[in-house]
C-alpha cells in the first residue's frame, strides 16, 4: 500500500528538470577495528591499508665508491686509536692505583710518627712530675 503512494505522488508532481539537484551520502572509509589491551593497540596485518608499502629505496654506498684496499687503513687507523686509547687508560687506572697505594702508606707512616710522637711527649710528662 505503500509503495502505491510513492507511485502516485511520482506521478502526480510535475518534474522540473533544472531544479532536480542529486545528492550523494558522504563516502564512508572502513577503518579496520583496533583491539585494545591495557593501552596496546593490537591490529591484524590483514586489516592493514595496502597503501602505507614503502616506495622502493635505494640503497646507500657506504664505502663511497672506494675498493677494500682503499677502507682497509681508514679502518686500521680507527682500530689503532682506539687500542692506543684503551692502554692508555689502563696506564693511567695503574698510576691512580699505584697513587692511592702510596696515598694510603704515607697516611699509616704519618699516623706511625704522630703516634711516636706523642707518647715521647706523654713520656716527657710523666718523668717531669
Amino acid at each position: 500500500i505503500a509503495a502505491a503512494v510513492v507511485q502516485d505522488d511520482v506521478q502526480a508532481a510535475p518534474v522540473n528538470a533544472a531544479a532536480v539537484v542529486t545528492t550523494t551520502a558522504p563516502v564512508k572509509v572502513a577503518v579496520p577495528y583496533t583491539r585494545r589491551r591495557r593501552g596496546v593497540v593490537i591490529r591484524d596485518p590483514e586489516e592493514e591499508s595496502s597503501a602505507k608499502t614503502p616506495i622502493e629505496t635505494k640503497l646507500k654506498d657506504k664505502g663511497k665508491g672506494m675498493s677494500y684496499d682503499d677502507i682497509r687503513p681508514i679502518f686500521e687507523a680507527k682500530f689503532n686509536a682506539n687500542i692506543e686509547f684503551l692502554l692508555k687508560s689502563k696506564e693511567q687506572m695503574e698510576e691512580e692505583k699505584n697513587r692511592a697505594i702510596a696515598l694510603i702508606n704515607e697516611i699509616l707512616a704519618q699516623k706511625a710518627a704522630k703516634r711516636r710522637r706523642l707518647n715521647k711527649e706523654a713520656e716527657d710528662v710523666e718523668e717531669l712530675k
